[in-house]
């Protein structure tokens, strides 16, 4: 893998940007990244000409590392309560900080990560009006999107469907209107996802290097996102090794491979609910192309979106199942017991079938042509 960004976690104190959650902060087990390790690898990147993101905590650092870092030109990720302290870089902003969105100052060139649950879902337009003119690019993360209920993914759709035409009175007005769930995908035309394991890794406070800071935090899926760890295969984190990804254009998606590893077991098969929210966000962005060119009536180099009828993509690859199941050249790869499971979803039977052949979603895909 050529890497082109190191991420460097400073402490076992340090905020989720992401999906992951984390929920320790028990003094006694508290881990700050050894001073050795954080010049090496600073020194290293700089060397190498390497982005270097580095994710701090509201802990106090000791004065060696706060002075190693200052010399070395690095983008910030940080929490609420370091606000006054860094003036620029990515602040990180949880339901708890709502209540004091009030203090942030006018700031047009500030990107924020917004992390909320489903429970926020229904207030997800009057927040982001509250934030009008505080950032530069809103990246919104939805967290525990495996508990989305039918009804919650609807009321989803319903907050996008308002955030669209904020956006698009913004754009009239010449504000700074970019919010990742809606504007990220427009200028896209190919797969622009999170890339972790292949774009970048982390650093992180126990000295090893991790796909991502979740499999720090998730104890039960560590081995899993370990940089050269044998049960870590890099090869299965690019999109070519993944027959639903690849053939599917909601170009925006976050393709979390933590979330694929938690929910569906294999890290390179994404979850139903990450589908579905993608395609719901992608057809909201196809309406905002619309609203655009004919609003504005000079953005019409915009990518094209085709409509879909899908909010799945393995709704591409069901239909062929049942060949599959009958088709000689691979019969044998599947035991009888897969072809009975008739209680279970597609999706589950699909996954189910790939655990027993790494081959059998290549072959559905390329049956699609």
């Amino acid at each position: 893998m050529k890497y082109t960004h190191q991420f460097i976690q400073l402490d076992s104190f340090a905020p989720s940007f992401c999906y992951y959650q984390n929920n320790n902060f028990d003094e006694s087990n508290y881990e700050l990244i050894k001073y050795h390790q954080l010049h090496e690898v600073l020194s290293e990147a700089e060397q190498i000409n390497k982005s270097i993101i580095v994710i701090y905590s509201n802990k106090d650092l000791p004065t060696e590392y706060h002075t190693l870092l200052d010399r070395v030109n690095h983008e910030k990720i940080y929490p609420f309560k370091l606000i006054d302290q860094f003036k620029s870089g990515i602040l990180i902003l949880n339901e708890e900080n709502l209540s004091q969105v009030s203090v942030l100052q006018r700031d047009s060139s500030r990107n924020i990560i917004l992390r909320l649950s489903q429970k926020k879902i229904d207030n997800l337009f009057e927040i982001i009006c509250s934030l009008e003119g505080t950032f530069s690019k809103l990246t919104l993360i939805l967290l525990e999107i495996d508990k989305f209920s039918q009804e919650e993914i609807c009321s989803y759709k319903e907050q996008l469907v308002k955030i669209r035409k904020k956006i698009v009175k913004w754009l009239s007005e010449n504000k700074t209107a970019e919010i990742s769930i809606l504007t990220d995908r427009l200028l896209l035309r190919h797969m622009n996802n999170c890339d972790a394991g292949i774009r970048h890794f982390t650093l992180a406070p126990d000295g090893n290097n991790y796909v991502c800071p979740a499999f720090y935090f998730d104890k039960n899926l560590s081995s899993f996102g370990l940089i050269n760890s044998e049960n870590t295969n890099l090869r299965l984190l690019k999109i070519d090794s993944s027959p639903v990804c690849s053939i599917c254009d909601a170009y925006h998606c976050k393709r979390c491979v933590y979330l694929n590893k938690k929910i569906t077991e294999e890290i390179n098969i994404p979850s139903q609910e990450q589908c579905i929210i993608s395609h719901e966000e992608r057809n909201q962005t196809k309406e905002l192309r619309a609203d655009i060119v004919s609003t504005l009536k000079n953005q019409t180099e915009l990518p094209v979106i085709p409509e879909i009828d899908y909010l799945d993509p393995f709704e591409l690859l069901k239909h062929k199942k049942h060949d599959l199941i009958r088709n000689s050249n691979i019969s044998n790869d599947i035991t009888q017991e897969l072809i009975d499971l008739a209680l279970l979803t597609d999706r589950e039977i699909l996954i189910k079938v790939y655990e027993q052949n790494k081959n059998i979603l290549n072959f559905l895909k390329n049956s699609q042509h």
